[in-house]
């Protein structure tokens, strides 16, 4: 019997992260040269982010994306906007953790959530959200995210 060796698939190198991710606002890497060939080793054309900044990464996309708004996935999202046309009580609040929760826990299984808070900022027309997440492959790290929901959509702090 014959056996078929297939290096390409070894890992020869180590990385020195677990989770790695792009941006999807597709703006470009800030370690780009401007004197177009000439640029270090190892750059990309994209932004990307790792570990913790992936996961933020992940979180800030989820909330900002509408269900049906990607074709192959139509129920990705949390559409944390509609909320903003909604009047601003306490119930909307709480409405709008629940929601977070809900869509964290569906979409981004990489996370635990620890605490949600949702606070209204009555003169500026926005929710401000903490959200204290645990990482347990990246041995339990926990991890503040804070951010705002206005109506540009949610915007991390």
């Amino acid at each position: 019997m014959s056996s078929i060796n297939l290096q390409s698939f070894e890992n020869k190198e180590v990385a020195e992260y677990t989770y790695k991710d792009i941006h999807l606002d597709l703006k470009p890497n800030q370690n780009i040269s401007d004197f177009g060939l000439h640029r270090e080793a190892n750059t990309t054309d994209i932004e990307e982010s790792r570990d913790q900044s992936a996961i933020k990464n992940s979180i800030f996309n989820i909330f900002n994306t509408v269900p049906g708004e990607k074709l192959l996935n139509p129920t990705f999202g949390a559409d944390l906007k509609r909320y903003l046309f909604e009047p601003m009580t306490k119930n909307v609040a709480e409405s709008i953790g629940e929601v977070i929760k809900f869509s964290i826990e569906r979409f981004e299984p990489r996370v635990t959530i620890v605490k949600i808070q949702v606070g209204m900022n009555h003169s500026a027309n926005e929710y401000n959200i903490t959200l204290i997440l645990e990482i347990p492959t990246l041995n339990n790290k926990k991890t503040v995210m804070s951010g705002r929901l206005t109506s540009n959509g949610y915007e991390m702090i």
